[in-house]
């Protein structure tokens, strides 16, 4: 299993530097076709969403944790003053009741 991360620039390249791929997002539109694309992928089973992205897809995934096996779940990005690295991990604990 694989995470991805959909958000904005500096946000995908820190997790691109931790290893996690990821997709720049700056519309809607853009975000609604990656989204398509994502859920194609098999072999990803977190997506990682940062709020902005979110919005952009709020009727997609609005109630949204799984999508056949995907888990999604919402991160702010790293340049909010809130963002940490065990945030994340606390966030997919909450998420789905499990520490990864």
């Amino acid at each position: 299993m694989k995470y991805f991360c959909l958000g904005d620039t500096d946000t995908v390249l820190a997790f691109r530097l931790a290893g996690i791929n990821g997709k720049v997002i700056d519309t809607s539109v853009q975000a609604e076709e990656i989204l398509k694309t994502v859920f194609s992928m098999k072999n990803i089973g977190i997506l990682l969403v940062t709020e902005e992205v979110s919005h952009f897809l709020k009727e997609k995934t609005d109630g949204l944790l799984w999508n056949d096996g995907l888990l999604i779940i919402e991160i702010p990005a790293v340049t909010e003053k809130t963002f940490e690295i065990e945030h994340i991990s606390e966030l997919i604990k909450k998420t789905i009741g499990v520490k990864l």
